[in-house]
């Protein structure tokens, strides 16, 4: 058992603040980071120099403004930043005031069932006998006093005025055969508090800034709230250091992320999904990926698709936007849907359909390798597929035997050519 670190914010250790901000540097560049934070910050899920997890954990907590940190100030229990965006960021802080240690309990045990809400997330077996760290309460009270709910959550039970706690865990997530370790750091407070303290106190700020509403808010509401004249907008968008990205339905006036880096599709309502926005002048993400000669071809093209890119492919898989914006070979076209365009949209021919947006890349594939075998297509194009963190897979999926020999996948964003591009 470690002994607990009794540090503030403080004293806490910010000598790595100036080497990791957010894409300054490439990986691995950080030659004052210690060997645990370097290498698994590189994705290879190294253990360090200590089989603690512990201590592990500890030191993660005392230099959380040196990661890479996808905050989220009202998490709502749900995981779906670290099965995302994995590709961009290591540590995941989910707060939440209307829960307390409990709840974590239960999320926590939750994943690795058979369930599509925790797709891809996984316990590490290397942290069985330790999975989770409990932060000192004197450390948890230090970012945070007592929680509120600033007048967003509406319903009773969902009570504000807990103490503040925070636990932390680390999954793997898993694309394909491929995986990667994630950090998640859940914290119940006042999410105000805590982002003040952990980052701008410190002179730093998350990568990611990650802005979906929750339940039970009303989405004005929610817009103030994190808009520039709101709550915790106000502290975010003053602060020296900015997010590189923020996740949100849309741009906020005031908020210098405007740049439209990638759309996140979710398998649920098309209220939810976001956009990733990124600063101006950006530094460009850069991806380790494995190019694979053998097998079926994948192509990645940077460019948006458009009929004068296609002569080449048999089928040509749009959603109904992209379809509206030009004159396409119909006799070739397929339509890639969300499920609630096939409920609530536009009545569509079924043999003309799939459902793949908002799914798992396997899942996508798979549909689309059914549909190709059963009508004969073997040269295909679309837009990219899958979860924005899912590239991997494709290596995979190349690797197999199947109908489709080529399957080139458009960019419409710089995100998505982050996403695919290593892997083609």
């Amino acid at each position: 058992m470690v002994e607990k670190s009794r540090r503030t914010p403080a004293n806490w250790n910010v000598d790595l603040l100036d080497q990791n901000q957010h894409g300054e540097k490439p990986c691995g560049s950080r030659q004052d980071a210690p060997d645990a934070l370097e290498r698994e910050n590189c994705g290879d899920g190294g253990r360090g120099q200590t089989e603690d997890f512990e201590e592990e954990a500890s030191l993660l907590w005392e230099n959380l403004p040196s990661r890479d940190v996808v905050f989220s100030p009202f998490a709502d229990c749900d995981l779906a930043p670290l099965q995302r965006i994995s590709h961009l960021a290591s540590v995941y802080v989910l707060c939440d005031w209307r829960f307390g240690p409990e709840m974590f309990d239960w999320l926590v045990a939750r994943v690795g069932r058979e369930s599509p809400i925790y797709s891809g997330l996984e316990p590490r077996p290397e942290d069985a006998e330790n999975p989770v760290y409990a932060v000192p309460d004197d450390q948890a009270r230090a970012v945070s006093g007592v929680s509120e709910d600033f007048g967003l959550a509406k319903f009773s039970w969902w009570t504000a005025g807990n103490q503040p706690w925070c636990r932390i865990t680390r999954l793997n997530r898993r694309a394909g055969k491929t995986t990667r370790p994630v950090w998640l750091v859940c914290v119940g407070g006042n999410c105000v508090e805590i982002y003040q303290r952990l980052f701008v106190d410190r002179g730093a700020a998350p990568k990611v800034l990650w802005l979906q509403p929750p339940l039970g808010t009303k989405r004005c509401e929610w817009a103030k709230f994190v808009s520039p004249v709101g709550l915790f907008g106000r502290v975010f968008t003053e602060a020296p250091r900015q997010p590189v990205y923020v996740a949100a339905h849309e741009h906020l006036p005031g908020w210098q992320q405007r740049v439209l880096y990638q759309r996140l599709i979710f398998n649920n309502m098309p209220p939810w999904e976001l956009i990733l926005y990124a600063v101006p002048g950006a530094p460009p993400e850069r991806v380790a990926g494995a190019r694979s000669s053998a097998g079926r071809r994948v192509v990645v093209d940077p460019a948006p698709i458009h009929p004068s890119r296609i002569a080449k492919d048999d089928l040509i898989v749009l959603t109904l936007a992209e379809y509206q914006r030009h004159v396409w070979p119909d006799a070739q076209v397929v339509f890639n849907i969300h499920w609630s365009e096939a409920v609530e949209g536009e009545v569509l021919d079924r043999e003309r359909t799939l459902v793949m947006r908002g799914k798992p890349m396997d899942t996508a594939l798979q549909l689309l390798e059914a549909y190709c075998q059963e009508h004969g297509y073997r040269r295909v194009a679309l837009t990219r597929c899958g979860f924005e963190d899912e590239g991997p897979a494709l290596v995979e999926w190349q690797a197999r035997n199947g109908h489709i020999e080529k399957i080139t996948f458009h960019c419409e964003t710089i995100g998505d050519l982050v996403s695919l591009g290593p892997w083609a």
